[in-house]
């Protein structure tokens, strides 16, 4: 294998990946810690859409509880349905992944960025 081949091999297999899947040195943490990571935040994930889904539903249905202090409550669960949608993710991507990975894929390199402000934008909002 000359030099060029080489070269163009290389460039190839770091722009698209080998496999197209991370490869062991992509991941920051070894694969069973990262299972663990993948079950915690899926576990905040759901529990966190479920049951604040339930809030907004709750205030929204009962007229009863539609007084000021549960709007503002149900104004916070319609934030944090905002954060746990859009925001954990990526979180949890760019926790698990090193950032030469991340920088590979454009999408996620860009909602690094968004990741930082975001949860600060919903938190000064409310």
């Amino acid at each position: 294998m000359d030099y060029q081949d080489y070269t163009t091999q290389v460039i190839y297999t770091a722009s698209t990946g080998a496999t197209g899947e991370p490869s062991r040195n992509e991941l920051r943490y070894s694969v069973v810690l990262t299972v663990v990571f993948c079950v915690a935040y899926l576990l905040v994930f759901c529990v966190g859409v479920v049951g604040n889904f339930a809030v907004v539903a709750v205030v929204c249905r009962s007229p009863r509880m539609r007084t000021p202090t549960n709007l503002f409550i149900a104004n916070l669960a319609c934030a944090d349905l905002l954060v746990n949608i859009i925001c954990l993710p990526f979180t949890l991507i760019s926790n698990i992944m090193t950032g030469n990975s991340l920088s590979s894929w454009y999408i996620l390199d860009k909602a690094s960025a968004m990741q930082l402000s975001f949860p600060a934008t919903c938190c000064v909002v409310n």
